[in-house]
């Protein structure tokens, strides 16, 4: 089996931290188009038994899954992972403001004490940034980058 070479997650990740720059969003163009290839590819055919859904049910990935396991199919078990990529990418998104929260607190505590600033938390503020550009989530990452920089 092939393997999903690039996840749900990691697709709007590209799609996130590509703006603004020619050649990211090249790459993520070419990854999307790769991951849709790949799900037209599995999902298609109209007698494999299940549809592509962006949203499964837990019951239905654990259907395709079981299904995949009954026949030892590789497009069986390709279909699955897919859907299983789907409902992790759903859960992980359910509660993705209260990182934003976390992370901003846990940045400006970093400045407000003087902290050491590593480049791990210039990237965890340029994600926060593009995520949820507002002026506080902007401001923070221009500090950071001051403050890295000087």
């Amino acid at each position: 089996m092939e393997g999903l070479t690039v996840t749900a997650g990691k697709l709007e990740d590209m799609k996130l931290m590509a703006r603004g720059n020619p050649q990211k969003i090249a790459e993520y163009m070419v990854r999307k188009r790769e991951y849709d290839d790949t799900v037209d590819r599995y999902f298609k055919e109209q007698d494999n038994g299940f549809n592509f859904v962006d949203l499964p049910s837990e019951e239905y990935v654990t259907k395709a899954e079981a299904r995949a396991a009954e026949t030892g199919d590789e497009a069986d078990a390709m279909r699955a992972a897919i859907l299983r990529d789907r409902a992790q990418y759903s859960a992980s998104q359910k509660d993705v403001h209260k990182d934003w929260r976390r992370t901003y607190t846990d940045l400006t505590a970093k400045l407000a004490n003087g902290d050491t600033i590593t480049q791990r938390d210039l990237e965890d503020a340029e994600h926060l940034a593009r995520q949820n550009s507002s002026l506080d989530n902007l401001v923070l990452y221009r500090k950071i980058k001051r403050e890295l920089t000087s």
